[in-house]
């Protein structure tokens, strides 16, 4: 039997928002990959926001940055950075707009104090807890020379459907709703026009050698849609948003009643007997 590539966001599809992995989740993922499946992941962190709970994983590689980077067994097989026009265009619109950022870069999560503390209270009043970001860097303001992958844009008062739709105006960038639990009203992330998790899928099956028919992805969020409709199969764990939901192919249990284990088996299941 061939073998599957699975996909897998992290927040909210491997381990719930600030908690730990399920043991269940550890469980499937392992023994997934003993029967010889490939286990990536596919998440709107960057490289340098990986912390040790997902390294322990039996990972081949990952799709970082919403699809800006993807890393096939330690080697960066594709990469997209904000170019300095885009970069100016998110600047001038939030000189404008009021909003602010947090610019995800190759080496760490770029913020102010006053942003930080934005975002943290948001991530507490949403969610209940705090995100473990690595590599944060607390700056007094933003270096436009900075190697910066995307930006996640808040707004405390709510506007971002507005502003989403003035960043896309530009023509230079493309916006996703936030993965991070946060009210669509108050965060999304920006990146650049036409990346996203599929791209960066699709670049990795292309450095491997193989074809989109053996993908599985994996996810709960907004930024998802794109990997859910473009691999073979696509999964939303009960816990996703409504408009995962509606372009899964299945939908598992929540994250902590064993979600990811189900869903797993469900496309192990399906694919052979596909086969």
């Amino acid at each position: 039997m061939r073998k599957l590539s699975f996909f897998f966001d992290i927040d909210g599809t491997i381990m719930p928002f600030g908690k730990e992995i399920p043991p269940s989740a550890l469980a499937a993922i392992d023994s997934a990959r003993a029967m010889g499946h490939d286990i990536f992941i596919a998440t709107g962190r960057s490289v340098a926001e990986i912390d040790s709970r997902i390294k322990r994983l039996p990972l081949s590689g990952g799709v970082f940055s919403n699809g800006n980077t993807v890393i096939y067994r330690d080697k960066k097989v594709f990469g997209c950075l904000l170019s300095d026009q885009m970069k100016k265009e998110l600047i001038e619109l939030s000189l404008k707009d009021g909003f602010q950022f947090l610019w995800q870069g190759e080496d760490g999560t770029y913020a102010t104090r006053e942003t930080f503390d934005v975002f943290r209270d948001m991530m507490i009043s949403s969610v209940g807890r705090m995100l473990v970001i690595p590599s944060l860097r607390i700056e007094e303001g933003f270096d436009p020379s900075l190697r910066i992958k995307k930006a996640l844009v808040l707004d405390r008062r709510g506007r971002i459907g507005r502003i989403r739709k003035e960043i896309e105006a530009s023509g230079l960038l493309d916006t996703v709703d936030n993965s991070v639990g946060i009210g669509q009203d108050y965060l999304c992330e920006a990146g650049a026009k036409g990346i996203d998790k599929a791209t960066g899928i699709r670049e990795m099956i292309k450095a491997i050698g193989r074809d989109m028919s053996s993908t599985v992805a994996v996810g709960d969020g907004g930024n998802d849609v794109g990997m859910i409709k473009a691999c073979r199969y696509g999964i939303a764990m009960g816990n996703a948003s409504e408009k995962l939901k509606q372009e899964a192919d299945f939908i598992t249990s929540d994250i902590e009643e064993d979600g990811l284990s189900r869903a797993i088996g469900w496309a192990i299941e399906r694919f052979s007997t596909e086969e």
